[in-house]
């Protein structure tokens, strides 16, 4: 209560929810007012007038606290009726080298023995608010530690250097109970700049830039300052590995191999979120880095480290062509689309997911990219995704199936040629709504201008077994 007050709260649960914080917790004292409590020492609020402020919030802490306890309550009454209290006791004559064993066999064979007999009002003065805030009182630790000095201070040899081990540890206090001040994206930025080589500190050095980049990314109101300190040509420059250390004999592996460039593909994801700033990372040269990120896996290279940053590669990808065709053709461009339709194959799913996600967009409303999706033979990968018990995997693979034959007969005739139709039906009754909403819109667009279709649709609803 440094502010010498207790009418701080704006509501009556007025504290922290989740990701929500209470609505006095940043503000100034000059805020709210002079102290109403006032002392020799300075602002000091008595406990009488701290505990109807926090009474709604120590119910509900007790209640919960209260329900919480009542496992492990069943769990001790059922051990103690079966007698298995005996087998502790056992366990603890117990032939024990040690004198610390035989100590600490002591103090738990008294617990035991006592524990039994402690009633409902001494557990209830423990676990009450006002034990706990007695005990937590900043007013009570400040006239301990005070106490403390003064007979500290009678002690030969201590008076003189006692004030300086004090202030000192005044100082530690207030450094660690003080706010973290906000890292600055420019700070950041000039790393990854001054960083861009194979040596162990620089790598080190980029890859919690790009970290800590991708976390301020997340917060869309900080994206522009990002953007504006010069984050997108750091982070482009390591989408890719930097030049290896001429005087390395040895050739040692990269340190950091493919964290630094995941971390970098994270972060333009989470920056091209934003439409005005898609283009600029496209013309910073980010998509040919990233296409090649994506055939990392051709390599033979399948560790998490890889899949975890052709995820990252492919999700940026996605987010960069989002409701932009220019990029969309640029991705084709860039020979973006048969590594993508590989990845398909891979057998983690969640790799399969990003790259049916990045050519779920990339063929919504571009022709061109439909026809080079179809051409590098993906129609097959995605009916075998479509019987997956992933839920997000064949959500993904009906979703480019149904972006592939949205205005182009020709495609819809392969797709059924390819025997996406009882799959598809098949998902109607799936765990997943969405899946099924998607499956019935593409068997809406299977049906629509084509009578022959519908005799299909028909028919293969007939022959499924119920």
């Amino acid at each position: 209560m440094q502010c010498g007050r207790v009418d701080l709260k704006s509501a009556l649960y007025d504290t922290t929810q989740l990701k929500r914080s209470p609505s006095w917790l940043d503000k100034d004292c000059s805020q709210f007012g002079p102290p109403l409590f006032q002392s020799e020492s300075g602002s000091r609020v008595p406990l009488s007038s701290i505990l109807p402020q926090v009474q709604v919030e120590a119910v509900l802490w007790g209640l919960g606290t209260a329900i919480g306890e009542l496992p492990p309550y069943f769990i001790s009454r059922a051990a103690r009726l079966s007698g298995r209290e005996v087998d502790a006791m056992e366990e603890l004559d117990s032939d024990d080298r040690g004198i610390m064993a035989a100590q600490l066999n002591q103090i738990k064979r008294w617990f035991l023995s006592h524990a039994q007999y402690l009633n409902f009002l001494t557990i209830l003065v423990l676990a009450s608010t006002v034990f706990i805030i007695s005990v937590c009182n900043n007013q009570l630790l400040d006239w301990i530690e005070n106490e403390f000095i003064r007979v500290l201070s009678h002690v030969p040899g201590l008076s003189s250097a006692l004030p300086g081990v004090i202030a000192n540890l005044h100082a530690m206090k207030d450094k660690y109970l003080k706010a973290p001040h906000p890292v600055s994206p420019n700070v950041k930025v000039s790393i990854l700049s001054d960083s861009f080589s194979s040596n162990d500190s620089h790598r080190a050095a980029a890859k919690r830039a790009t970290h800590v980049l991708a976390d301020l990314a997340k917060n869309e109101e900080v994206v522009n300052v990002i953007v504006e300190g010069g984050a997108i040509p750091a982070l482009v420059m390591h989408l890719q590995a930097p030049p290896l250390d001429p005087n390395d004999s040895f050739h040692n592996p990269l340190p950091f191999e493919h964290e630094v460039e995941k971390g970098s593909a994270f972060a333009l994801g989470l920056l091209a979120v934003k439409p005005e700033h898609q283009q600029f990372i496209v013309d910073n040269g980010a998509l040919k880095h990233l296409v090649n990120l994506l055939k990392r896996h051709n390599s033979g290279l399948t560790s998490r480290a890889v899949n975890s940053l052709i995820r990252r590669a492919a999700d940026a990808i996605t987010n960069l062509a989002h409701e932009n065709s220019s990029i969309k053709t640029r991705v084709r461009m860039e020979g973006g689309i048969p590594p993508l339709v590989d990845l398909l194959q891979v057998a983690d799913t969640k790799v399969q997911r990003a790259a049916a996600g990045a050519l779920r967009t990339l063929a919504f409303k571009n022709d061109e990219n439909k026809n080079e999706i179809v051409e590098c033979n993906a129609l097959p990968t995605l009916i075998l995704m479509l019987r997956s018990e992933d839920a997000a995997v064949h959500y993904e693979a009906v979703g480019v199936i149904g972006n592939l034959v949205h205005s182009s007969p020709n495609i819809k005739k392969e797709v059924l040629l390819a025997g996406a139709l009882q799959p598809v039906i098949g998902l109607l009754s799936s765990c997943c709504s969405e899946s099924q909403r998607e499956a019935a819109l593409l068997l809406g667009q299977f049906a629509a201008t084509d009578s022959d279709c519908k005799v299909s649709i028909h028919f293969t609803v007939l022959t499924i077994p119920l």
